[in-house]
C-alpha cells in the first residue's frame, strides 16, 4: 500500500511525488514494470484499473509474429512513413532479404542476441556497409517490437556498430585520369568516366542520363532523375527522383560536349538500326530513352560499372603504376570535378548547386587539395 503526502493509504501499486502527481506502477505479462501519471487519484485508480485489465486481455491474444512477418509489418507501417528516399528504402530492403530472409522463418520471441550477431557477421564479410544496413534494420525493428510488447527485450540493441571508415577521398591527379583513361579499351567506358569527371554526376544519374535531360544547344544538362539501383518486380530498371528530390542544372564543357554528341549520335543509331535486339530478347521499359547502355542494349548498372571501373583500375596496377589517389570509385569522380572547380575560382556556393548538394557544408566535404594543386602551391612558400 501506498501513502500519500498526507499519509493516507493510496492503494496497492501507487504513491505520491512530491509535486502531487499519483503514480501507478504494475508488472505487465512480459515482466516489464509499466508506470502511469494523473494529478487526479479516483481517475489513475481507474486508468490503473483499465490497465492491468488489458494486460491480461493481451495475455489471451497470440503474437504469432515469425521474424518475417514482423519485418514486413514494421518496414510498411512504421520505416514507411518516416519520408526516407526511395533508394534508402529499396537498400535496407535488399538487404534484409538477401542476408536475413532465409532465416527469418522463426518466432520473433525465440530470436537471440546470436542469432543476430550471426546474421551481421555473415553480412560484413561481404562489405561493412551491408553489415552496419542489417546491423541497424534489426536493431531498429525489434525495438519497435519492445515497444509493442512483442518480446521482452531488443537482442540487437548490444551489438556495436563498425567503426566509420575515416580515410581521407581523394581527388583525381591529372596524372592517374590520365593513367585511367589509357586503360579502358572501350570508348564507350572511356567516355562514361570522362564525361562524369567532367560533369560531378552522381553514379545513378549518369547512367540514367535520358535524351530529354540533354540540351547541346544550350550546353547544359538537367538532371531530374537518376536510375532505380535494383529492378523491380518484372526484371525492369525504372527512372525515380534525384536523392534531394530536386532537378538542377549543370552546364557542359567542351570536352563534355564533344563526349556528348559522339554518343548520342552512336545511341540514336542504335535505336534506327535495332541493333541490339540479336543480343537480348527483352529489355528495360526505360533503355531506348538512356545515352549510355550496356553491349546488350539495356541498362548500365551499378554493379557493372563499378566492375569495369575495377578491371581498368587493375590494369594499370599490374602494369607497375602507382596511383596518387588512395580508392578509385565512380564516387572519386564526383569529389575530383568538385575540387577542380573549388580551384579554377568556383565559390562554394556554385560548387554545391552543380553537384546538387543541400548544404555548403557538404560541399566542403568533398573538395580536398590535389597533388597538382599541392605542387603549385607549395613554391608560393618564397613569398612568404
Amino acid at each position: 500500500m501506498g501513502k500519500g503526502l498526507n499519509g493516507t493509504e493510496l492503494g496497492a501499486g501507487i504513491s505520491q511525488r512530491k509535486d502531487g502527481i499519483y503514480c501507478a506502477r504494475y508488472v505487465n505479462r512480459l515482466g516489464k514494470r509499466k508506470y502511469i501519471y494523473d494529478s487526479n487519484l479516483r481517475r489513475i485508480k481507474q486508468l490503473l484499473k483499465q490497465a492491468i485489465k488489458e494486460d491480461k486481455e493481451k495475455a489471451s491474444l497470440e503474437y504469432d509474429y515469425t521474424l518475417n512477418q514482423w519485418f514486413d509489418f514494421w518496414f510498411e507501417n512504421y520505416k514507411k512513413k518516416e519520408g526516407m528516399s526511395r533508394r534508402y528504402l529499396e537498400n535496407i530492403s535488399h538487404n534484409y532479404d538477401l542476408y536475413v530472409r532465409d532465416v527469418g522463418d522463426i518466432d520473433i520471441t525465440k530470436f537471440k542476441n546470436i542469432d543476430a550477431l550471426r546474421i551481421v557477421k555473415k553480412a560484413l564479410k561481404v562489405s561493412k556497409t551491408a553489415g552496419e544496413t542489417v546491423r541497424h534494420t534489426l536493431t531498429q525493428m525489434m525495438e519497435k517490437a519492445f515497444l509493442n510488447d512483442i518480446v521482452r527485450k531488443n537482442v540487437c540493441k548490444s551489438i556495436d556498430a563498425q567503426p566509420r571508415n575515416k580515410t581521407v577521398k581523394q581527388p583525381l591527379s591529372k596524372r592517374d585520369e590520365k593513367m585511367l583513361l589509357k586503360g579502358c579499351t572501350n570508348q564507350l567506358h572511356k567516355d562514361m568516366i570522362e564525361f562524369n569527371i567532367n560533369t560531378g554526376l552522381r553514379i545513378s544519374e549518369l547512367l540514367g542520363l535520358s535524351f530529354d535531360e540533354v540540351d547541346l544547344d544550350k550546353k547544359f544538362i538537367y538532371i531530374k532523375h537518376q536510375i532505380s539501383d535494383y529492378p523491380d518486380d518484372n526484371g525492369n530498371y525504372f527512372f525515380r527522383e534525384t536523392k534531394t528530390k530536386n532537378a538542377r542544372y549543370v552546364p557542359l564543357n567542351e570536352r563534355a560536349l564533344i563526349i556528348l554528341r559522339r554518343n548520342i549520335k552512336l545511341r540514336q543509331k542504335q535505336l534506327e538500326e535495332g541493333t541490339h535486339k540479336r543480343y537480348y530478347k527483352q529489355h528495360s521499359d526505360i533503355s531506348k530513352e538512356l545515352i549510355f547502355v550496356n553491349t546488350r542494349g539495356d541498362c548500365f548498372t551499378r554493379a557493372g560499372f563499378h566492375s569495369v571501373l575495377a578491371y581498368i583500375k587493375d590494369r594499370a596496377i599490374e602494369d607497375g603504376y602507382r596511383y596518387d589517389c588512395n580508392n578509385i570509385s565512380p564516387h572519386t569522380f564526383r569529389h575530383t570535378f568538385a575540387t577542380r572547380c573549388m580551384e579554377a575560382g568556383m565559390t562554394p556556393n556554385t560548387v554545391s548547386t552543380l553537384l546538387g548538394h543541400t548544404s555548403v557544408r557538404m560541399t566542403l566535404h568533398y573538395v580536398h587539395n590535389s597533388i597538382d594543386q599541392f605542387n603549385d602551391d607549395i613554391v608560393l612558400i618564397e613569398s612568404i
